[in-house]
């Protein structure tokens, strides 16, 4: 869905070109940004995002302030609105990099749970399918993380302590009350072992990363 809002937004330019003949950047910015920035729904595939995806970011930022450089006839309000827009997305990438926590499998699992409206089995499936995704998920986070704090690592590990909790005991409680077949309860017992494991190895990732500053910082003392 997102895919076609963006190939849809694209196909808008020619018909909303600005005086002289050019794309309204406003828009352009709009369509190139709108991956990065449209909100995930809880029933969503999990949001992976990876080096090359960072990579891709930061060349729309630079590629972006450089036309705002030059955009001297931009009006003022659609300036300020892809500046907001920069700053958003150069937030988000220095998340990704620098806050450990900010992945989070467990809470968007819950998120999808909590959705008392859609069915029980649906939210399972819907569960399931994020759940397999949790080891692209993790190893994604391990590639794009680089000196982070060491107060998120802390709060990442107990963000996945929860995490397993909720993988061993919430989950399993909503899966023997749902009306998912044998063979579907299977699958989905199967996908949680998978993701419980990649959150094992991601709290242990997060734990060494907060050791290793503590260590640095004993180092530094003596």
């Amino acid at each position: 869905m997102r895919a076609f809002f963006y190939i849809f937004a694209l196909s808008l330019l020619p018909a909303c070109e600005a005086p002289g003949g050019q794309p309204g950047l406003e828009l352009e910015f709009q369509a190139a940004s709108y991956p990065i920035l449209s909100q995930r729904r809880p029933l969503d595939s999990l949001r992976t995002v990876g080096p090359a995806h960072l990579s891709m970011w930061d060349s729309l930022l630079v590629t972006y302030q450089r036309r705002l450089q030059t955009a001297s006839s931009l009006p003022a309000e659609s300036r300020r609105a892809i500046e907001s827009g920069l700053a958003e997305i150069a937030a988000e990438a220095l998340k990704y990099r620098r806050d450990p926590a900010a992945y989070n499998l467990g809470g968007a699992l819950k998120q999808v749970l909590a959705e008392n409206k859609i069915p029980l089995t649906r939210r399972l499936l819907a569960i399931e399918a994020q759940m397999k995704q949790a080891p692209a998920y993790y190893q994604a986070a391990k590639a794009n993380l680089y000196a982070p704090l060491p107060a998120r690592c802390r709060l990442a590990v107990e963000k996945h302590s929860l995490a397993l909790e909720f993988l061993s005991n919430e989950l399993s409680d909503s899966l023997s009350r749902s009306s998912l077949s044998e063979a579907e309860a299977y699958r989905f017992k199967k996908a949680a072992e998978q993701a419980r494991m990649a959150v094992k190895d991601y709290l242990a990732f997060c734990q060494s990363l907060y050791f290793e500053h503590q260590d640095s910082l004993i180092l530094r003392n003596h």
